[in-house]
């Protein structure tokens, strides 16, 4: 009998690219202008806004979820993704959408720079 390690590793995403099905989902309640906004969870649990799967990174193919918070932080000022929203100031559901594709933030940044920017606790 052999014996074998109870330890296992599993990497998300897969090694292997796996095909996705896009969804999007239409609501006709929703009314006046509004931005779309991506919402990853870090390895650390943290929510982030970052429009794409994979990471800015030349050297490794990085996702989200494999790095922390302060990694990702790190890594939006290295890729010149750290934004300043605060400086930027967008007002426009057309200039939130163009920093927000640029840009690598934490959610709890986007959404204090939203509160402040409109006055009514959305970024808009």
């Amino acid at each position: 009998m052999s014996q074998r390690s109870s330890g296992s590793t599993q990497t998300f995403p897969p090694s292997k690219p796996v095909a996705a099905k896009s969804h999007s989902l239409t609501i006709s309640s929703i009314t006046g202008d509004y931005v779309y906004v991506v919402v990853q969870l870090t390895q650390d649990m943290q929510p982030v806004t970052y429009p794409y799967w994979k990471l800015p990174e030349g050297k490794f193919d990085l996702y989200v979820p494999d790095l922390t918070l302060a990694q990702f932080e790190k890594l939006a000022i290295e890729s010149g993704r750290n934004v300043d929203l605060r400086k930027q100031k967008p007002t426009k559901p057309a200039q939130w959408y163009s920093l927000l594709k640029r840009s690598m933030l934490s959610l709890a940044e986007l959404l204090s720079v939203g509160n402040s920017a409109s006055g009514r606790g959305s970024c808009g």
